[in-house]
């Protein structure tokens, strides 16, 4: 009889060697679960690595200014056309402080030149 295959949730949490004790999912501090809870679903792969420089930069003070602000542009992104895989990963968006860029100015329609 062949072994039971494990389940993509068993799949996520397990290590890549054979042997080794599984991962227990990692919970960060209150105010780093509500910010990931907005993470756009393309971007939610590195939650551990995340949840370490929330807590080496100590955010969870201005944790609602960081929820904020990536929501703000989240939703620029998907008003203005653009393509949300293209906001900053999780991890970069953090350690570049993103919060704090200003927004984009609006796009100017586009209008043809005129012809002589």
């Amino acid at each position: 009889m062949e072994p039971a295959r494990p389940s993509q949730a068993e799949r996520e949490v397990t290590d890549a060697f054979p042997g080794d004790a599984p991962r227990k999912p990692l919970r960060g501090p209150k105010k780093f679960e509500e910010f990931w809870a907005v993470v756009h679903p393309a971007h939610k792969g590195a939650h551990r690595e995340c949840i370490g420089i929330w807590r080496r930069m100590k955010l969870e003070g201005i944790g609602d200014v960081i929820i904020a602000a990536y929501k703000d542009q989240l939703t620029w992104k998907k008003y203005h056309g653009d393509d949300v895989q293209y906001l900053k990963r999780p991890p970069s968006w953090l350690r570049g402080m993103r919060w704090e860029d200003e927004r984009p100015p609006e796009k100017a329609a586009w209008k043809p030149k005129a012809r002589a």
